[in-house]
């Protein structure tokens, strides 16, 4: 189930994975050693969320359709550039309409990929398009040209201070915190 939550309600989830719930035995345990451990957990729980955003297969995480929002423009050179919003952290797919299929996304500019989309004899066609994209870059380079310039997809990965969007089978990824 996809799920967009606010950093309390993660935290929740955060609680009732991390710190299983230890048997009654009738005996109280209380700390009073100053550990602020909300933000001791708080702060492990971005760390889990930062990882999952960057590495966690993308049936784990919860992309959000730009495709309104983007406004393409011709490039020189026969690329169409795409701006990005500044959280992106990761692009999952790209149409532009016009396409028979989804764009091959290349992070790595080395590659020949990439480099063959400088020529256009060598440039990806509409049926196999490219998009070329360097992580924390906040354009994307999109071949080939079609007569119309409309996103008809444009799911992105973005890092939200506010909203943690991911799938719930995220949550199998938590480690229970010994206590």
């Amino acid at each position: 189930m996809k799920l967009s939550l606010t950093r309390a309600q993660l935290l929740q989830q955060w609680r009732l994975r991390a710190f299983p719930e230890p048997m009654n035995d009738g005996n109280a345990v209380s700390t009073i050693d100053g550990i602020d451990m909300d933000a001791w957990l708080e702060a492990a729980m971005s760390d889990w969320y930062r990882n999952l955003l960057h590495s966690a297969p993308v049936g784990l995480l919860y992309p959000y359709d730009y495709a309104q929002q983007l406004l393409p423009r011709l490039a020189s050179g026969g690329a169409v550039v795409i701006g990005l919003p500044d959280s992106t952290v990761r692009l999952v797919s790209l149409r532009l309409c016009g396409w028979n299929a989804d764009a091959e996304i290349v992070t790595d500019t080395q590659l020949p990929l990439a480099a063959r989309q400088l020529c256009p004899f060598t440039r990806a066609g509409i049926d196999a398009p490219v998009a070329v994209w360097s992580p924390g870059s906040r354009t994307a380079m999109l071949y080939p040209t079609t007569g119309i310039l409309e996103m008809e997809k444009a799911e992105i990965i973005v890092d939200s201070p506010d909203i943690f969007r991911l799938d719930s089978a995220a949550f199998a990824s938590i480690s229970p915190i010994p206590l």
